[in-house]
């Protein structure tokens, strides 16, 4: 008896610390919220600007839009291709001031808030000599291990930007690839003093509601690149 009671604790201590996640919630400038629980493998995402929820899988780097509406997981991975503008289509001049990356300034402005539990520093950003925000940056929060590797995933994840006429925007890029040296940021403020996006809430060793990392099984699997196939058959008849 004793031994079916040590198995029977270990499998409810197993299946917690499987079901134990980081979880979070970022706010944007629109109020929408957006909740994340963060596994070891997967992250799910509820963003609060659109409908339904967002699997990563961080594992084999991809991710997926689940509808509930209408019953689909649909595969996101591949979808900055669907943006990728044809061979020659782009003026020669044009094409040389898309491969013209501006500079980027991370200005340190002292020490800032502390935010969710995590001290920060301020910084203001600039981008070819633009002011692009302020923003509050924590080197401590990657010591979470669930967000450092939720923010590597994101970065893999990332599709290709296609050329952006604000400095700013053609700069995020590189601007991310600085995070990891100074930290994520907590807060970013727009040179108007809105706040583009904050995150509100940091708790770990959640226990995530059961199903969260799963994906449902009677729904249809399809990709964004055969949903627009479908689409343009439909219209062509």
């Amino acid at each position: 008896m004793k031994t079916i009671f040590n198995i029977l604790v270990l499998l409810l201590v197993t299946q917690s610390v499987t079901n134990a996640a980081t979880y979070m919630e970022t706010k944007l400038t629109n109020g929408a919220t957006s909740l994340y629980w963060i596994g070891k493998r997967y992250v799910h995402i509820r963003p609060g600007d659109v409908p339904g929820t967002v699997l990563v899988d961080m594992e084999a780097n991809r991710q997926y839009m689940i509808d509930h509406g209408q019953q689909l997981v649909i595969e996101l991975t591949d979808s900055g291709n669907l943006m990728k503008t044809p061979p020659g289509l782009i003026p020669p001049e044009l094409q040389r001031q898309m491969e013209q990356k501006p500079s980027v300034e991370f200005i340190r402005k002292g020490q800032g808030p502390e935010i969710v539990g995590y001290a920060t520093t301020r910084y203001e950003v600039r981008a070819g000599g633009k002011v692009c925000n302020e923003q509050y940056l924590s080197v401590a929060v990657l010591k979470n291990l669930e967000i450092k590797r939720f923010y590597d995933a994101s970065r893999r994840l990332s599709p290709k930007r296609g050329f952006q006429f604000d400095p700013c925007e053609q700069a995020e890029p590189e601007i991310e690839n600085r995070y990891p040296t100074l930290g994520l940021p907590l807060r970013t403020i727009a040179p108007s003093g809105a706040v583009k996006k904050e995150i509100l809430t940091i708790k770990t060793g959640i226990e995530a509601p059961e199903g969260t990392f799963e994906f449902p099984d009677d729904y249809r699997r399809t990709t964004l690149q055969q949903m627009m196939k479908e689409m343009g058959g439909g219209m062509s008849r």
